[in-house]
């Protein structure tokens, strides 16, 4: 009988979010990276910053 695969889902961010991307890509079992920006709003227009927070889903 064949082990059932588990496949789990992390997001994570720190510095440049490219070079954190290339360096997951490198780690054993890991089959997929993207790049993207989580947790802000659009409604934050009292700065420069929204709120999101670059970061890599694998």
């Amino acid at each position: 009988m064949e082990a059932e695969q588990v496949v789990e889902e992390i997001y994570l961010a720190g510095g440049c979010l490219w070079g954190v991307q290339a360096f997951i890509a490198t780690l054993p079992g890991v089959t997929f990276t993207e790049t993207g920006r989580a947790n802000g709003t659009s409604e934050c227009i009292d700065s420069d910053y929204d709120g999101y927070a670059e970061c890599v889903r694998t």
